[in-house]
């Protein structure tokens, strides 16, 4: 019970956390994305990989996030993700004017 406790510890240890800014960001299949400036491509990594490899993958698009947020972003569509020595992420950025 103690290896447990301690691993989930150590996994939640990982796991990093998005700024305000980032977390206003939403995510979009670019259907809607008609009318609104395309920013740039933003790409994210994080060494976490393997069996945690989905903490991994939240952690660069956290990165990902938070370099689309610091240029104005409001939306990002996601165009790879992957895992293999290390978790990568990759997404277009877009700012769209609110009505």
């Amino acid at each position: 019970m103690k290896r447990v406790i301690i691993c989930s510890a150590l996994l939640l240890a990982c796991a990093t956390t998005r700024s305000a800014q980032a977390s206003a960001i939403r995510e979009s299949d670019g259907r809607d994305l008609a009318s609104c400036r395309f920013i740039g491509t933003y790409s994210g990594y994080s060494n976490i990989s393997g069996t945690m490899s989905s903490t991994g993958i939240e952690n660069a698009k956290n990165e990902v996030l938070e370099q689309a947020a610091s240029h104005g972003a409001t939306h990002v569509v996601w165009q790879a993700m992957g895992s293999g020595w290390g978790s990568t992420v990759a997404a277009n950025a877009y700012r769209c004017e609110k009505p």
